[in-house]
């Protein structure tokens, strides 16, 4: 299946759980920091509600973006799955994973 995709530098894993007020913070820090990256992001929401999940596809282009929202409220089972779509679906060679509050550098 990775045959026919497109390669990216690399591939963000992104949990959320009622992060809205920083999706747009992350946007912008991603934008500055990574302009000239070819990059996928992938966002797990365990969110209460459709907030987070509407600001990030407000935000975010839908080619270089999948979205989850699960019910859950567990980040490490959120990690997982993000890790676990994205090595079945996206051909890249490095997979990070970063906060949505900006807490990682």
């Amino acid at each position: 299946m990775k045959n026919n995709l497109k390669k990216y530098d690399f591939c963000l894993i992104i949990p959320t759980f009622d992060e809205k007020e920083n999706i747009f913070e992350l946007k912008l820090a991603l934008d500055n920091n990574l302009a000239k990256s070819n990059y996928f992001t992938c966002f797990v929401d365990d969110s209460r509600d459709n907030l987070t999940k509407d600001s990030i596809n407000s935000l975010f282009e839908k080619k270089n973006t999948k979205v989850f929202h699960r019910k859950k409220n567990d980040r490490c089972a959120a990690v997982k799955h993000g890790f676990n779509w994205c090595f079945k679906n996206i051909k890249s060679n490095f997979f990070i994973e970063m906060d949505a509050d900006l807490s990682h550098q």
